[in-house]
């Protein structure tokens, strides 16, 4: 959505047609097979493209839409009320994995590899490398981004009617766990 929004707006609207797939790994697929020119999609797909037909990155997803709405940890409203104590264990230990990933990536990908065992150790330290950086913090950038993009999802007709911050966010558990500056991407850098 976030590709199409910018598409649309550039000049390039008419020029680039998006075709959609069921499955990331279709992606490659079909670069290999010359059906498309270009892909997006995950870090692992990046990574498997850059292997596979010598792709590159062209531009990263911090770029695209800085701080984009990529990503997000959801709760009922139930939960938030009813488990607090839950969410925030979660929250503690979503922030020591992104620490992890973050500061000690070859760490985290023999942790990944044996947990999985069919990812090479290599592979999750360059998807790792090409990831974005996040962490149990929700900067106010995160919270703006979002805003501004659930205009896009009314304009495009995913959404019915205008959302406000309160409408999507909960920030006091996450405050109270992350009450730091936040270790996200630098936005905009180009790996």
């Amino acid at each position: 959505m976030i590709l199409r929004k910018l598409i649309k707006d550039s000049r390039l609207a008419g020029d680039i047609a998006i075709k959609n797939y069921d499955w990331a790994d279709f992606i490659l697929d079909a670069m290999i097979d010359g059906e498309i020119d270009g892909g997006c999609g995950t870090p692992p797909l990046a990574v498997l493209a850059m292997h596979q037909m010598k792709a590159k990155i062209l531009i990263s997803s911090a770029a695209v839409w800085p701080f984009n709405p990529s990503y997000g940890i959801a709760a009922t409203e139930s939960m938030i009320r009813d488990s607090q104590s839950t969410l925030e264990s979660f929250l503690e230990l979503h922030e020591v994995a992104c620490n992890l990933l973050r500061e000690r990536p070859e760490e985290a990908a023999k942790l990944v590899h044996r947990a999985f065992n069919l990812i090479d150790e290599d592979f999750a330290v360059e998807v790792f490398g090409v990831s974005p950086k996040y962490c149990a913090s929700l900067p106010i950038e995160c919270i703006n981004s979002s805003m501004a993009f659930t205009k896009t999802l009314k304009d495009m007709g995913y959404l019915t009617r205008d959302l406000e911050k309160e409408d999507v966010f909960y920030t006091e558990i996450i405050e109270k766990v992350h009450p730091g500056e936040h270790h996200y991407d630098n936005p905009g850098k180009l790996r």
